[in-house]
C-alpha cells in the first residue's frame, strides 16, 4: 500500500525489525547496503568492462551532481502530500546506489582511495574502498552510534548535494591554480568518501522502507486469501 510520507525514523525502524523478526529476517544494515551497491557495480563491469576508466574526474563529479540533484528533487523538494509507492522507493534506492558507485569510480580514477593490493582488479578495489568506508563509519560510531538511522532520508540527499557542490568548487579552485595538488587531493578525496557514506546510509534506510512495504503487501495478500476461504 502507498504511504503518505517517507521520513521513517527510529520508531518505524523498530516496527520494521519487529515484523522481520517474526519472519526470522534481519533488517538491512550497512553490509546489506554494500552488497546491493556491489551487485550493481559488478553487473555494470560485466556489461561495459572498465570503460569508466576513460572518464575524467570532473565528468564523474558532474554525474554525481546529476544524481544528487535528482535525489534532492525527489526527497526534499517534492510535494509532501504525494502518496509514495513501491516503485518510487526502488528508484530512490537506485539513485543512492549510483552515488556510492560513482564515488568509488572517482576514488579509482583520482587515486584517492585506500591502496588496493590488486589495483587492476576493479571488484577487489571496490571492496577495499567499501571496507574502508565501513571502518570509518564504525570509528565514528563510537561517538555517534547509529544516529544516522534517526535522520530524515532527505537529509542524506541534502548532504550529498552539498558535498558535490563543494567538490565542484574545489575542482574550479584547483584548475585556477588556487590549490596545490596535495590540498586538492585531500579535499576532493574527503568529499568523495563522505558521499559514499551518505549514499550507503540512503540505501540502507530506503531498503528498510521497501522491506516494510513488502511485508505489508504480504500481509494484505494473506488477509485477502483468508477472506476468500
Amino acid at each position: 500500500q502507498p504511504i503518505d510520507d517517507m521520513e521513517f525514523t527510529k520508531k518505524e525502524f523498530e516496527r520494521a525489525k519487529a515484523k522481520q523478526a517474526a519472519k526470522s529476517e534481519a533488517p538491512c544494515d550497512l553490509q546489506c547496503a554494500v552488497s546491493f551497491c556491489k551487485d550493481i557495480f559488478e553487473k555494470k563491469c560485466g556489461l561495459y568492462g572498465l570503460s569508466f576508466s576513460e572518464m575524467h574526474l570532473e565528468t564523474l563529479t558532474d554525474q554525481l551532481f546529476m544524481k544528487a540533484t535528482i535525489l534532492k528533487r525527489r526527497l526534499t523538494d517534492r510535494n509532501k502530500s504525494q502518496r509514495l509507492g513501491f516503485a518510487f522507493f526502488e528508484g530512490v534506492r537506485d539513485e543512492f546506489a549510483a552515488v556510492v558507485n560513482y564515488g568509488v569510480i572517482a576514488l579509482w580514477q583520482g587515486g584517492f582511495g585506500v591502496q588496493s593490493l590488486v589495483p587492476e582488479a576493479p571488484i577487489k578495489f571496490y571492496m577495499d574502498q567499501m571496507n574502508a568506508a565501513l571502518s570509518l563509519i564504525s570509528d565514528k560510531g563510537d561517538e555517534y552510534g547509529e544516529l544516522w538511522r534517526e535522520q530524515r532520508i532527505g537529509t542524506f540527499a541534502d548532504m550529498i548535494y552539498t558535498k558535490v557542490r563543494r567538490l565542484k568548487g574545489i575542482e574550479n579552485q584547483y584548475r585556477a591554480g588556487a590549490l596545490t595538488k596535495e590540498d586538492y587531493h585531500k579535499f576532493a578525496g574527503d568529499q568523495y568518501k563522505d558521499m559514499i557514506n551518505y549514499g550507503l546510509f540512503g540505501v540502507a534506510r530506503i531498503s528498510e522502507i521497501i522491506d516494510v512495504l513488502l511485508l505489508e503487501m504480504e500481509e494484505y495478500e494473506t488477509d485477502e486469501e483468508e477472506g476468500y476461504e
